[in-house]
């Protein structure tokens, strides 16, 4: 016990918490329960403690860990789970500030507190090892009385007594820092976004660096890839005739639900915390918290079935937009390299090499990610646009940011993101709002054939051109010299991912466009020669990819061409989602399924002038977002 001390006066948390405290020292019973941080303090008053809003945020905060760590805390009393070398708690290792404490904003008022202890078998020499390999923040933090060490051993006790002899439950829960960062970047990540290949000479150069620190930085984002990495790794192992044999593919889907909710209402309270400040926030904190509901958003839309996706994308949308209009205007257009100068530091990483027409700017976290957010946002909302029947909200930022003639001039290419290239997605956004014109007209009474299909025309003629320029690029090309192939190396995408052409996916999304737009003009005809042929094309070009990540990123034309199959078509649609097998659950294939079963049931029912792609998505009561 400190000089100078009371004793049974209490840590500074209990007071706070207005506790009893055991006096114990350095940690009393209580916060050591909860895993929360004891502020013992000597005879100092923390700054913190003043009777006023300093203190208010304390508790707050105190309430918020005590949450996070409820799951942990249950985790123990179902028996916890063994790892191969660490353990990672959730536990927030948060230091009163001097001066007050920060109620939200980046997470530097709260640092993940992991604590390592050795796993079964293992000396001090190779636990040491293990934790050198973790950041300094996070090795200084070692705890090897931590109770987790009773819950290694419940864990193994608990996997041989539910008969799970083939250590699948075991090898599922490898929860260490470094396990669970490593599948995120090499399998995690990966699967949901198959086609990101960021290239040398785009904002991308650091790769996957972002977001390295992002799963450093934000305990949220960790704990949530973590238990990604777990259920990935449950649907493996069933793919593979590997039964889980007791309640871990329960435990971990509920890990996953249950840090989800966390993270979800962890950024809620950062965003009403963000419409206080109102626009005149720092930009790099409008951009973290514009990348964390996108990240959010597709970690619901990979892991859940049903839950309302626009309470993510409205806000996330919403601060895209007053980003660009406070920070990205240059000659009175929006530009994206405005955006990236003001979020470049005053001494900044060796800039990109200067290309013709376009800005050199330097690369650094905040502008990769803020570049990958910014691109899966537009692809997002245009994707949603079908399914609500209105016009893209972004769109007015197509013409710059997506632009065609001067593609080259931006890095915003969602080809690096989807494996699409710009045009088809632009087009599809176009139709959407040739659908919400429509409707509209036919409302208020003023629709005119006439303009409708001067509106149609020049979007079927962009389809038309950019099919036949893949047709082009898809010819044989003589051997290129040392210098082109440099040139391609550090200019170009790559013609190829995990041996699938990018021409195939983009002409995919384009015959899928072509089905969207037949549908728009001429209604719901499955049997039109036209519709059949877009529709045989999709199914013959979805046949040619082996990879069922790739597959599951293209739910959205995989759908559309299945709800307009025939009869005798069925089967083949269903096939290409069996041939992913249990992996089709990370993702949204199998909702598209459903809807795709749903309107061939309704075949005889449709109202082929009212029926649309908006109504298919609908089909199941609520809009669908198909990415």
């Amino acid at each position: 016990m400190p000089l100078g001390r009371k004793q049974g006066a209490g840590c500074w948390t209990c007071r706070l918490r207005r506790k009893r405290c055991d006096s114990v020292r350095p940690v009393c019973g209580s916060c050591r329960g909860l895993d929360i941080p004891c502020h013992t303090g000597g005879e100092s008053r923390p700054a913190w403690m003043d009777g006023g809003d300093g203190q208010q945020r304390m508790a707050r905060m105190i309430k918020q860990t005590i949450k996070r760590n409820a799951l942990l805390r249950k985790e123990r009393r179902l028996g916890g789970h063994e790892n191969r070398g660490m353990v990672v708690t959730t536990a927030s290792d948060f230091q009163g500030p001097t001066d007050g404490v920060r109620e939200s904003g980046p997470p530097a008022t709260i640092r993940t507190g992991i604590s390592v202890i050795p796993a079964p078998g293992l000396g001090n020499s190779e636990s040491n090892v293990g934790n050198n390999l973790l950041p300094p923040s996070i090795s200084s933090s070692v705890k090897p009385e931590s109770p987790f060490a009773k819950a290694t051993s419940a864990s193994r006790a608990a996997a041989t007594d539910n008969g799970c002899s083939s250590g699948l439950c075991r090898s599922i829960f490898a929860s260490s820092y470094v396990e669970s960062v490593t599948a995120t970047l090499d399998f995690v990540w990966p699967f949901i976004f198959p086609f990101y290949r960021p290239l040398f000479t785009d904002i991308g150069i650091m790769g996957r660096q972002w977001l390295l620190s992002r799963l450093h930085q934000d305990e949220f984002t960790f704990h949530v890839y973590q238990s990604m990495c777990e259920y990935l790794l449950s649907l493996i192992a069933r793919n593979d005739s590997q039964e889980l044999e007791c309640d871990c593919k329960a435990l971990v889907w509920e890990r996953l639900v249950e840090k989800t909710n966390l993270a979800s209402r962890g950024i809620k309270d950062t965003v009403a915390a963000f419409w206080q400040q109102g626009a005149n926030g720092p930009l790099s904190e409008k951009t973290r918290i514009m990348g964390s509901i996108a990240q959010l958003l597709f970690v619901e839309l990979t892991v859940r079935r049903d839950f309302d996706w626009a309470t993510h994308l409205t806000p996330a949308l919403t601060i895209f937009d007053g980003i660009f209009k406070h920070h990205g205007v240059q000659h009175s257009g929006p530009s994206l390299a405005a955006v990236l100068d003001e979020l470049a530091p005053a001494s900044s990483p060796t800039p990109i090499p200067e290309q013709p027409g376009r800005k050199t700017v330097s690369t650094t976290e905040d502008q990769s990610a803020f570049v990958f957010h910014s691109a899966l946002l537009l692809f997002y909302d245009i994707v949603a646009s079908t399914a609500l029947g209105n016009a893209p909200v972004l769109q007015s930022y197509h013409c710059t940011l997506l632009s065609i003639p001067s593609e080259e001039r931006f890095p915003v290419r969602l080809e690096s993101l989807v494996g699409c290239q710009n045009w088809a997605l632009v087009a599809i956004g176009r139709i959407s709002t040739l659908c919400a014109w429509k409707r509209d007209a036919k409302q208020s009474g003023n629709f005119s054939v006439f303009k409708f299909v001067n509106l149609a025309r020049p979007i079927s003629e962009a389809l038309e051109d950019g099919l036949a320029s893949l047709d082009n690029e898809t010819q044989p090309q003589s051997r290129a010299s040392t210098s082109s192939r440099r040139k391609g190396y550090y200019r170009r995408h790559d013609r190829a991912v995990d041996g699938t052409p990018l021409e195939t996916v983009t002409r995919i999304w384009a015959h899928a466009a072509k089905l969207y737009l037949s549908v728009t003009l001429s209604g719901w005809q499955p049997g039109c020669d036209e519709v059949q042929h877009s529709v045989t094309e999709v199914l013959r070009l979805l046949r040619t990819i082996e990879s069922p990540a790739q597959l599951q990123s293209l739910t959205w034309p995989m759908c559309v061409a299945g709800c307009l199959a025939l009869p005798d078509q069925d089967q083949d649609f269903r096939a290409i989602v069996e041939d992913i097998g249990a992996l089709a659950e990370f993702g949204t294939m199998l909702s598209a399924l459903r809807i795709v079963e749903a309107v061939w049931g309704a075949r005889g029912a449709v109202d082929r002038d009212s029926w649309d792609v908006a109504s298919a998505l609908n089909i199941l009561g609520s809009p669908s977002l198909l990415v």
